[in-house]
């Protein structure tokens, strides 16, 4: 029979990694059609958004996924500090409009 949430607790951290990989990609490849650096590409708000997100997606995968207490609370620790992360970013991006 098949676990419904370690199911969706594999969907959510592997749709993260998924989603951290498009940004990397995508933002990669704006620096070179932009003829700048990968290093300021990163720095940009709107990959931080992303990239914020998707390791907030990753950390409540692996906690939803985790058979240990310890290891759980240390998953859900990373996604308070990714949670809180992800707010400021979208808050400094209403500040910018």
């Amino acid at each position: 029979m098949i676990n419904w949430l370690s199911l969706a607790a594999g969907a959510l951290w592997i749709g993260g990694l998924s989603l951290l990989l498009a940004a990397l990609s995508y933002h990669t490849w704006l620096a070179g059609e932009q003829k700048r650096r990968w290093r300021d590409q990163l720095a940009e708000n709107s990959f931080g958004r992303v990239a914020w997100l998707s390791i907030l997606l990753i950390g409540v995968g692996l906690a939803a996924g985790s058979r240990q207490t310890w290891e759980r609370w240390l998953w859900i620790l990373f996604s308070l500090v990714a949670l809180s992360q992800c707010i400021g970013s979208w808050r400094l991006r209403r500040r910018e409009r």
